[in-house]
């Protein structure tokens, strides 16, 4: 067992454990991302499958679309039409981690989405949606893009908030 973890059902916990969870799962890899920059690309370039588990989520959010599994994965493809249409490069991509680590949650439309203003090294918003599959077995990048204000506002308006930006 990582240090800092213990037994506990990942669909429930309070804040403080699934702080505690998402901290030792990440403590240890480049930045914040699980891959490391050489895993990461060998993924783009195909050397390593077409599905990659890309970042973690704490049960404590899952559980409420429904979902068992904490390991957020996207296929190979998806994540060049992320980088084609949205202009993502590879720094982007340890975004996602921190979103989920501390970002608002919001839960929308059986969607699990965090949002995180950044205000140092990108200077911007951006938006993770999550959505689960395979009867709560996966969980997946539905979308990942920089968003501007009036997007966390329609969030904030229509959606369930989970968590407040930290």
């Amino acid at each position: 067992m990582e240090e800092g973890a213990r037994d506990w059902d990942p669909r429930v916990g309070t804040q403080a454990e699934i702080s505690q969870a998402s901290s030792a799962r990440t403590r240890g890899y480049v930045g914040v991302m699980l891959l490391t920059p050489r895993e990461f690309v060998r993924f783009l370039d195909g050397r390593s499958g077409d599905v990659q588990t890309i970042a973690f989520v704490p049960g404590g959010f899952t559980a409420r679309i429904g979902a068992v599994s904490c390991d957020l994965l996207i296929r190979r493809d998806y994540a060049h039409k992320l980088n084609r249409t949205h202009g993502l490069r590879y720094e982007h991509w340890g975004i996602m981690q921190i979103a989920i680590n501390h970002g608002y949650a919001i839960l929308e439309r059986g969607d699990l989405v965090f949002v995180y203003l950044d205000d140092t090294v990108f200077n911007d918003m951006f938006v993770l949606a999550i959505k689960e599959a395979a009867n709560g077995q996966e969980l997946w990048v539905k979308s990942f893009h920089r968003c501007e204000p009036r997007k966390l506002n329609r969030l904030l308006k229509n959606g369930e908030l989970l968590r407040e930006h930290t």
